[in-house]
């Protein structure tokens, strides 16, 4: 098994004894930082970076859970915005279709989407994370898109059940990467 320790700015691995009794050998370096092979990037960064000091500031901040509603809501505007780039005729041709005039998105209604989404998201999953945390979000995001599309299939008369299926997809798969992003962010800091 390998090890790796980052001593003053050099990285080095060191083969690490197998059984627990071999450990008291190798001497420990004063100054060393232990880390996985998976955070050594990460370790050379947060040690050695003149950016430090606002990792350690955003670290702190992302421990109040407003800050991490908004970092929800702004992983969730980003991965929608990649969807929407591919997917937007699609939504312009079905409110065409329904009301007979181009689609007018207004921001404030678009806020508060998203702010509805990411209070959902944070408080029902990701506050207290589980080992299911992803299916949890998967599952959140079927209710809340599902309740969505299936009552606008359900009144008005020129929706089409393919867009509402596709919207109810996509909103799991964003709950989903939007909670792994959300994680992953919180991990590194």
């Amino acid at each position: 098994m390998r090890d790796f320790h980052l001593v003053s700015n050099y990285l080095y691995k060191r083969d690490i004894p197998k059984t627990p009794k071999q450990t008291h050998l190798l001497p420990r370096q004063k100054g060393a930082i232990e880390c996985s092979s998976q955070d050594i990037n990460l370790s050379l960064i947060y040690t050695h970076s003149p950016f430090s000091p606002s990792i350690k500031m955003a670290s702190k901040l992302l421990n109040h859970p407003v800050a991490q509603i908004v970092l929800v809501g702004i992983l969730m505007a980003l991965l929608d915005a990649c969807y929407l780039f591919f997917a937007k005729p699609f939504y312009e041709n079905q409110v065409v279709t329904i009301q007979r005039v181009a689609m007018q998105v207004k921001p404030l209604g678009a806020l508060a989407a998203y702010i509805a989404m990411a209070v959902g998201l944070w408080f029902f999953v990701l506050r207290n994370p589980t080992s299911n945390v992803y299916m949890e979000a998967m599952i959140l995001a079927f209710a809340v898109f599902g309740t969505y599309n299936a009552t606008s299939y359900a009144i008005l008369k020129k929706f089409r059940a393919s867009l509402a299926v596709l919207d109810t997809v996509w909103g799991m798969l964003m709950f989903t990467a939007a909670s792994y992003l959300f994680l992953q962010v919180k991990r590194v800091l």
